[in-house]
């Protein structure tokens, strides 16, 4: 390693010394190791950091495919050496109380430094970077520096770090991730549709109202009977997009960091209205509530009420609806269809999603699942009768 130096801020929380610093991706590639490179894993007392998984290959194509790239703060750690910190002096004295705060972040070469959180963002660095080295002449990383020593004490300080960061670090939610994404193209549309479609602008639930002034994210699938106002939440409509998304289409929109072309993101915003609507003006439970002053009592209710008003009726049924059409199934074939199995109170749905004696939906990807298979029986695309009826058996 050559001697470097790196704008840095210090700072202090507990008895942990830290430098913030940006260093250049190709700074970062040639400096950073892995934990498994500094001390391999051959002893539990210096197991530091997980294993690579393909997060980071998904990082890499994000860093490849977008110009408006960016990723949060990366923490590496420093042992067999300390880096030394260089303040920088100012003459006003305005600025005085930054004295010691600001300043240079010399590495002399002997120190080893490795990603304690951020493994997955180093090892999509080394691959972009190997792959188009050019591309990442002028990126910067934002980097945030620890240190400590390289006995017993050191690495059990460092893995209590490790374990710390990643246990407080909160991942985003999916509904989060659907309301605020500007990448993936199936989140494009579900606010596109919320936003310019009439039904779904009062029958998709997405915020909830807790009080007069309490106002979160609708996270759940599921609707209360206060929703009855609401045919389905927003994270059942973002899954119902995707399935109605035409297939020749899939292969533009399935890089959900990787917006799709404005054409094709119109032709997806169009298909799947299109297909919407058509079902809408179908299917007679979702036409009643065309009607503003229709709310979702009569259809979701303690009694059953229709398939089509519950959040995993829904999906499984839309789940089919795509690959019907497109297997030259005509829409009145399929809205007859969803008509003629509505009842939530009769077979196959009784006792396999609607429990009569709680009065309640059975839940669970598994019913789901077999849901959507049923649905492919009932519109032809399923023939396996025996086999349908087998699994549905062990259910009811």
């Amino acid at each position: 390693m050559r001697l470097t130096h790196f704008p840095s801020v210090k700072g202090q929380m507990g008895d942990w010394i830290y430098y913030s610093t940006i260093m250049k991706f190709s700074d970062v590639v040639e400096f950073v190791r892995f934990a498994e490179e500094i001390c391999p894993n051959k002893d539990l007392d210096q197991m530091i950091q997980r294993e690579i998984s393909t997060r980071a290959q998904q990082i890499a194509e994000y860093l490849q495919n977008n110009e408006q790239r960016f990723f949060g703060s990366m923490i590496i750690a420093v042992f067999d050496g300390t880096p030394k910190f260089l303040p920088i002096t100012f003459a006003d004295p305005l600025v005085s109380e930054l004295e010691g705060k600001i300043g240079v972040l010399r590495f002399d070469g002997t120190e080893k430094y490795y990603a304690i959180d951020g493994q997955h963002r180093l090892a999509a660095l080394k691959e972009a970077t190997q792959k188009n080295s050019q591309r990442y002449l002028n990126d910067e990383a934002s980097v945030i520096v620890v240190c400590h020593q390289s006995n017993l004490d050191g690495m059990i300080r460092a893995r209590r770090l490790f374990t710390t960061v990643n246990r407080y670090a909160k991942k985003t939610s999916k509904v989060t991730n659907i309301v605020m994404d500007e990448d993936d193209g199936i989140a494009l549309i579900t606010r596109r549709l919320i936003r310019e479609n009439a039904f779904f602008k009062t029958r998709v639930k997405v915020l909830n109202q807790k009080g007069k002034k309490r106002i979160s994210l609708a996270t759940s699938d599921a609707m209360k009977p206060s929703d009855k106002d609401y045919l389905m939440a927003i994270g059942t409509f973002y899954k119902c997009n995707e399935s109605l998304l035409p297939g020749e289409l899939k292969e533009h929109f399935k890089n959900k960091q990787q917006i799709p072309s404005f054409e094709k993101l119109n032709e997806g915003f169009d298909e799947i209205n299109k297909r919407w609507n058509a079902l809408i003006e179908g299917i007679k439970t979702w036409k009643n509530l065309q009607n503003p002053n229709e709310n979702l009592e009569k259809f979701r209710n303690v009694c059953g009420g229709k398939i089509l008003a519950r959040p995993i009726g829904i999906t499984s049924f839309l789940g089919v609806v795509g690959a019907a059409l497109e297997n030259g199934k005509k829409y009145s074939d399929i809205i007859s269809c969803a008509n003629q199995y509505s009842e939530i109170v009769k077979s196959p749905w009784e006792g396999f999603l609607w429990n009569n004696s709680s009065k309640r939906m059975f839940a669970g990807r598994e019913r789901e699942n077999l849901a959507t298979r049923i649905w492919e029986y009932f519109l032809k695309l399923n023939n396996d009768y025996d086999e349908l009826n087998s699994e549905w058996l062990t259910f009811v």
